[in-house]
C-alpha cells in the first residue's frame, strides 16, 4: 500500500479517465517550475522592499541627525551674533556716556570760566550800576508816565531830548557784548532801541502786525516785558543784593536786543515784501497808462532807495531785475491784468532760506572763505587698501559691462552715460536757445535708437567734437590747453583702436570734466556769496557753539594769556591783531609736532600744519646748505645749490635730506665731505642739535618782526642771519599767516578781545 509510485503513475491516478502525456507533463512542470520562480521573485521583492525600508529610516534619521546639528550649530552662531550685538550696544553706551561726562566737563570749565570772568568784573560792574542808576530812575518815571497815556503822548515822550539822553546814557552802562549782535552794533547801541521797548509794552497793536503772529514777534513782545520787569525791579529797594539785580537788567537787556534784532530782519524783509509788490504793480502801472508814466517812475525811484536800504543794493537790485523779467506787459504797454502770475507777498523769504542752507557746513564756509587759489575738480579722497581695491574692482567691473555692451550692439549704458553728459552740460547753460543747440548737437536717442547694431563710429566722434566744443566755452580758460591735448588723444586712439575700447574711458573722462565745472561753478557762486554774509554766519555759529557748551574757551583763554604774556616780554602792547598773529608764528615755529591747537583755530587746522611743514622744510635747507658752502665756490652757486635743494625736496626726514644733498653736489659737481653730509643731514630733522635751534630761533624772529611789528622783510636782514635764500618762501609763509590771521580776527575779534579784558582784570590788584 505504501508502495512509491512513479510521477507517470501518480498522474494516472489523479486523471484516471484520460492519461497526460510527455510533453503535456513536461508543460505542468515548466509551468510548477515558473510558479516557483515567480514566487521565490516575489519573496525576493519583499524583502528588498523591507531592506528598502530600513535603508531609508536609516537615512531619515540620519537626515534629522544632521537637521538636528545644523539647526544647534545656527542657534549657537545665533547666539554668538546676539552676544556680539549686546557687547557692540554696551560699548556704544559706554562711549555715548563717556562723550556725555566730557560734555559736562566742558559745561563745568566754561561755567567756571564764566564765574571767573564775573568775579573780575565785579568792580566794574559796581561802577557802572552806579552810573546807571540815575538814567534808571528816569526810565521808571518815563514808564509811569507811559502807564497813563496815549500813543501821542508816550510818541512825545519818548522824543523829548531829557529822555533820549538818560536812554543813552543807560544803553552805555549795560552795553551788550555778544557775537549774536555784534554785525548789528548800530542797533545794540542805539537809545531808541531801548526806548521802544515802552511802546512794544504799551502800544503794541500800534507797533506790531497784528495780522502776522509770528514767533519773533512773540519772543520780542515778552522780552520788552521782562526788560521793564527787570527796570523796576532795579528801582525798588528790596532786601535783594544791588548787584544781582543790575546783573539780571543785563541779561534781560542782551536777550531783548538779541530778539529785536530777529525781530527787525524779520519785519524788514516782510516790508520789503510789501515793497516789491508795490513795485510790481507800479511797473504795471507805467506800461499801461503812458500818461501817468512819470509819476509811476518817480515813486519806482523812491521805492528803489528804500529797498536799497532794507536790502542792500546788490539783493535789490536783483529782486527788481526778476520782478522786470516776470511783468513783459510793461515793456509791451498791455494791460496789468493780462499779467496771470503776480508776485507774491514773500517773494525775499526763500532767497534767505536757500542762503541758510548753502551755509549749513561752517568747516566748508570757512575754507571757501579763506582759500585763496581757484578751486580744482574734486578728487576721490583716499581709501583704506580694501576698500580702494574694491573699488577699483567695480569700476574695472562697469567698464567690462560698458564695452561689452558696445561690442554687441546693447546701447543701454552708453544712452544713460550720454543723457546724464547732456544733461549736466543743460544745467550748465543758461540761454534756453543754447539748450536747444545743445540737444541739436548731442542727438543721443538717434545714435541709440537701433539696439543690435553697433553705433555709428562718425556719429559718436561729431557728438564727442561737439561736447568738448561746449566744456572749452565752459570751463577755466587755464584748463583749456589739457582739455585740447586729451581731444586730440582720444581721436588719435579712436583711428586706431576699437570703439568699446575707447568709448568707456572717454565718456568717463567727459563727465568727471564737467562735474569739475559744476564744482568751480558751485565755489565761485558760494564764495561770493560768503564775501559778503561769511564773517555774519561764522560769527553766528560761534555765538551757538560756545551757548551749547560746543566750543571750549578754557584752552583759548589760556592760549591767549599765553601770547599776552610773550608779546609784554617783547615789549608790544597785546591786541587782537598782535595775539592772533604771535600766536600763529608760535604754533608753525614750534619745534615739537602740533597737537593741541586752540579750538578756536579749529577750522585752520591744515593750513597751519601744512605752514608748520613749510617752516621746518626751510630749516631742514638751511641746514643742508651749509654743509655745502665749503664746497661751494661763489654765492652764485650757494644760490643755485639751495633752488636744486629746494626743486627736490619732498619730505622733512634725514634720508630725503641726504638724497637731496647728493644730487646738489652730483649736478653741480662740488667736492663735498659726504660724511659731513650725512651728520648735517641728521641734524636737519633733529630739534635738538644746536644749528637746527639757532636757525629755528632765527626763521622764527623774522616772522614776529615781520607779522607782529609789520617790518617788512629786508635782503640786508635776512643776508646778515644767513637766510637770505629763503626769501620768496618767508614772504609765502607771512601772506598765509595774514590771511588765517586776518580771517579769524574778523570772526573772534570781539572774543579775543573779552579774553584780553578778563586777563587785564584778572592782574589788577585786588
Amino acid at each position: 500500500m505504501n508502495q512509491s509510485r512513479s510521477p507517470s503513475d501518480q498522474l494516472f491516478v489523479l486523471c484516471p479517465h484520460e492519461p497526460y502525456t510527455e510533453e503535456e507533463v513536461q508543460t505542468k512542470l515548466k509551468r510548477a517550475e515558473e510558479r516557483r520562480a515567480s514566487t521565490l521573485q516575489q519573496i525576493s521583492c519583499r524583502a528588498a522592499a523591507a531592506s528598502s525600508r530600513v535603508q531609508d529610516a536609516r537615512e531619515t534619521r540620519i537626515a534629522k541627525k544632521s537637521m538636528l546639528r545644523e539647526r544647534c550649530e545656527n542657534q549657537e552662531i545665533k547666539a554668538a551674533k546676539l552676544r556680539a550685538t549686546q557687547i557692540q550696544s554696551k560699548r556704544r553706551k559706554l562711549e555715548e556716556h563717556g562723550k556725555r561726562v566730557e560734555l559736562k566737563r566742558g559745561m563745568v570749565r566754561a561755567a567756571r570760566v564764566l564765574q571767573e570772568w564775573w568775579r573780575a568784573h565785579g568792580s566794574q560792574m559796581d561802577a557802572q550800576m552806579e552810573m546807571a542808576r540815575q538814567s534808571v530812575q528816569a526810565m521808571l518815571a518815563l514808564d509811569a508816565q507811559c502807564a497813563q497815556g496815549d500813543f501821542e503822548q508816550i510818541e512825545t515822550l519818548l522824543r523829548s531830548q531829557p529822555i533820549l539822553r538818560h536812554a543813552k546814557a543807560l544803553v552805555q552802562c549795560i552795553p551788550c557784548c555778544s557775537l549774536t549782535t555784534e554785525s548789528h552794533r548800530a542797533i545794540a547801541t542805539s537809545p531808541r532801541t531801548l526806548l521802544a521797548s515802552f511802546m512794544l509794552c504799551y502800544q503794541p497793536d500800534n507797533v506790531l502786525d497784528q495780522h502776522n503772529d509770528s514767533p519773533r514777534q512773540r519772543r520780542l513782545q515778552r522780552s520788552a516785558q521782562a526788560l521793564l520787569s527787570s527796570l523796576r525791579s532795579f528801582g525798588r529797594p528790596s532786601p535783594r543784593v544791588e548787584l544781582t539785580k543790575f546783573r539780571s537788567l543785563l541779561e534781560a537787556w542782551q536777550r531783548y536786543v538779541r530778539d529785536f534784532v530777529s525781530w527787525k530782519a524779520e519785519d524788514g524783509r516782510r516790508v520789503a515784501a510789501e515793497l516789491l509788490q508795490v513795485y510790481a504793480e507800479l511797473v504795471d502801472f507805467a506800461g499801461s497808462h503812458s500818461e501817468h508814466r512819470g509819476q509811476a517812475l518817480d515813486q519806482m525811484s523812491q521805492l528803489r532807495g528804500q529797498l536799497d536800504q532794507l536790502l542792500g543794493r546788490q539783493q535789490s537790485k536783483a529782486c527788481i531785475e526778476n520782478i522786470q523779467q516776470a511783468r513783459p506787459a510793461a515793456q509791451t504797454g498791455t494791460h496789468p491784468a493780462q499779467n496771470p502770475h503776480p508776485i507774491p507777498a514773500g517773494e525775499p523769504e526763500p532767497q534767505a532760506s536757500a542762503e541758510q542752507e548753502q551755509y549749513r557746513n561752517w568747516e566748508l564756509a570757512h575754507a571757501l572763505a579763506t582759500q585763496q587759489q581757484s578751486p580744482k575738480p574734486a578728487e576721490t579722497p583716499g581709501k583704506g587698501g580694501a576698500e580702494k581695491h574694491l573699488s577699483e574692482t567695480v569700476v574695472q567691473v562697469m567698464h567690462d559691462m560698458f564695452a561689452n555692451e558696445l561690442k554687441s550692439g546693447v546701447h543701454r549704458m552708453l544712452r544713460a552715460n550720454l543723457l546724464e553728459l547732456r544733461e549736466n552740460l543743460c544745467h550748465l547753460t543758461p540761454s534756453p536757445d543754447l539748450i536747444q543747440e545743445l540737444h541739436d548737437g548731442m542727438p543721443v536717442e538717434s545714435i541709440t535708437a537701433h539696439e543690435g547694431v553697433p553705433a555709428d563710429s562718425t556719429r559718436l566722434k561729431l557728438l564727442l567734437d561737439f561736447s568738448v566744443g561746449r566744456i572749452l566755452l565752459l570751463e577755466a580758460p587755464e584748463r583749456n590747453p589739457e582739455t585740447q591735448a586729451w581731444h586730440a588723444e582720444v581721436l588719435a586712439k579712436l583711428a586706431t583702436a576699437p570703439m568699446e575700447v575707447v568709448v568707456p574711458s572717454t565718456i568717463k573722462w567727459l563727465l568727471g570734466r564737467v562735474h569739475g565745472i559744476k564744482l568751480e561753478v558751485a565755489v565761485i557762486q558760494a564764495r561770493v556769496l560768503l564775501k559778503e554774509h561769511g564773517v555774519e554766519y561764522e560769527r553766528s555759529l560761534a555765538a551757538s557753539a560756545i551757548a551749547d557748551g560746543s566750543l571750549d574757551l578754557a584752552d583759548t583763554q589760556a592760549w591767549v594769556a599765553q601770547q599776552a604774556e610773550a608779546l609784554e616780554e617783547m615789549r608790544i602792547a597785546p591786541s587782537v591783531s598782535t595775539v592772533v598773529l604771535a600766536g600763529l608764528v608760535s604754533l608753525i615755529c614750534s619745534p615739537s609736532p602740533l597737537q593741541g591747537l586752540p579750538q578756536l583755530l579749529a577750522l585752520d587746522a591744515a593750513r597751519i600744519h601744512q605752514l608748520h611743514d613749510q617752516v621746518n622744510r626751510t630749516i631742514q635747507l638751511q641746514v643742508i646748505l651749509l654743509a655745502l658752502k665749503p664746497a661751494a665756490s661763489s654765492v652764485l652757486v650757494e644760490e643755485q645749490a639751495y633752488k636744486l635743494l629746494l626743486q627736490h625736496a619732498t619730505e622733512t626726514t634725514a634720508q630725503d635730506a641726504l638724497r637731496v644733498a647728493l644730487l646738489a653736489t652730483e649736478q653741480l659737481m662740488l667736492a663735498a665731505d659726504e660724511e659731513l653730509l650725512r651728520r648735517m643731514a641728521k641734524n636737519s630733522v633733529d630739534p635738538k642739535d644746536p644749528v637746527h635751534k639757532l636757525i629755528r630761533r632765527r626763521l622764527t624772529s623774522v616772522l614776529m618782526r615781520s607779522l607782529v611789528q609789520a617790518h617788512p622783510l629786508q635782503a640786508g636782514g635776512l643776508h646778515s642771519q644767513g637766510i637770505l635764500y629763503a626769501t620768496d618762501q618767508l614772504q609765502q609763509i607771512c601772506q598765509q599767516v595774514k590771511c588765517v590771521a586776518d580771517r579769524n580776527g574778523e570772526i573772534y575779534g570781539p572774543l579775543v578781545a573779552e579774553l584780553l579784558q578778563i586777563r587785564h582784570f584778572d592782574r589788577e590788584p585786588k
